[in-house]
């Protein structure tokens, strides 16, 4: 895996905003296949949002916002609710994955000319608590996972080739500012 952080910003390597994130970071780069390429901590265009990792993979692209949260994660039917809500150490926390579709939507509008490969937004837990048997779920689109399983999601099945990922990665590390 090669990795470009936001060197841009004027730091050593890139600054995320969390020990969790650079957790992330680390389980990234010794999971994920030699011709995957991740950008650390990035600004959306035009937005105020940024992402902690951007990993263009043979699977897609993928945007990670790393979320360090403590208590058991529960996907609830909430009543009186239209949808379903998610819950961390009995918080909803179903703001976090409301925001997720928006970023995917403004990173697919950066690829529009690189034929808009699909962009896989989503949530990783950190130090929160997983019930056994749990398996990670999509809510409006977005995954809601754990750093272990993040992998595992990201090893589907290839739809990238490697110029691919190399012109993806060069388009987003162009218009995605360092954070």
């Amino acid at each position: 895996m090669r990795t470009r952080s936001s060197d841009r910003a004027g730091t050593e390597t890139g600054r995320l905003r969390t020990t969790a994130a650079w957790r992330i970071a680390a389980d990234l780069e010794a999971g994920l296949p030699d011709r995957a390429v991740v950008l650390h901590d990035r600004r959306l265009p035009e937005r105020v949002w940024t992402i902690d990792h951007i990993a263009v993979a043979p699977s897609g692209v993928w945007l990670i916002d790393v979320e360090d949260v403590h208590g058991r994660v529960e996907q609830r039917d909430e009543p009186f609710r239209a949808d379903f809500r998610v819950v961390v150490g009995g918080k909803d926390r179903s703001r976090l994955v409301d925001s997720m579709p928006r970023r995917a939507e403004a990173i697919t509008a950066a690829l529009g000319s690189s034929g808009a490969p699909p962009v896989i937004p989503v949530i990783c837990f950190v130090h929160a608590d997983w019930p056994l048997l749990s398996k990670p779920f999509k809510q409006h689109g977005v995954w809601v996972t754990w750093p272990r399983k993040l992998i595992a999601l990201m090893s589907a099945p290839a739809v990238l080739d490697e110029p691919t990922i190399e012109g993806i990665a060069a388009e987003l590390d162009q218009c995605l500012t360092a954070a």
